[in-house]
């Protein structure tokens, strides 16, 4: 029970990282705006933390 309720939730978080970016690219068209979703997505190591430390900076 376990291993396939874990298995249906990564999938669909690796389906959310790959819709993600692709639908946010289809309504704006700025490659800016998708590098920064994918960033904050967690598209690299610290994505969240270090965009969480750029807006406490701008406040």
């Amino acid at each position: 029970m376990y291993w396939s309720a874990s298995t249906i939730s990564h999938a669909g978080s690796a389906l959310t990282n790959v819709a993600l970016p692709l639908l946010v690219f289809g309504l704006t068209g700025s490659t800016l705006l998708t590098g920064l979703v994918v960033a904050v997505e967690g598209g690299y190591s610290g994505g969240a933390s270090w965009f969480s430390r750029i807006v406490r900076m701008r406040c």
